[in-house]
């Protein structure tokens, strides 16, 4: 097998945003218990993951879920509280799985849009 990088995400280019929507799933579970307010949390959490399972559907429904629930978790970041290491920790990871859901709905978009959805 010769397969390589690229030529996996030619041939599919939401993967990446299906990976980043179920990391995004994972890490909002697991950090419910300690959220202040814990039901908002678990929602995003079930949010993601029917955007991960969506974004591998056909059309752009999933990638533009997964978009939309990625811009909101940036946006409310900063007002964040930052007393222990607990939270910069969790924050540093919603932001660099933040970046990483953007670029990687932006390569879709870009990609749907030059005719290489799969």
């Amino acid at each position: 097998m010769t397969d390589n990088t690229a030529t996996v995400l030619e041939r599919n280019p939401r993967l990446p945003v299906q990976a980043a929507a179920a990391a995004w799933a994972v890490f909002e579970l697991a950090i419910t218990a300690w959220m202040d307010f814990p039901f908002a949390a678990a929602l995003m959490g079930v949010l993601f993951g029917i955007g991960a399972w969506w974004a591998g559907r056909p059309g752009m429904g999933g990638v533009v879920l997964v978009t939309v629930l990625v811009a909101i978790e940036l946006a409310f970041l900063p007002f964040f509280a930052r007393e222990t290491a607990f939270d910069w920790t969790t924050q540093i990871v919603a932001l660099v799985l933040g970046v990483v859901g953007l670029v990687a709905c932006a390569y879709a978009v870009r990609a749907a849009r030059r005719g290489r959805t799969a």
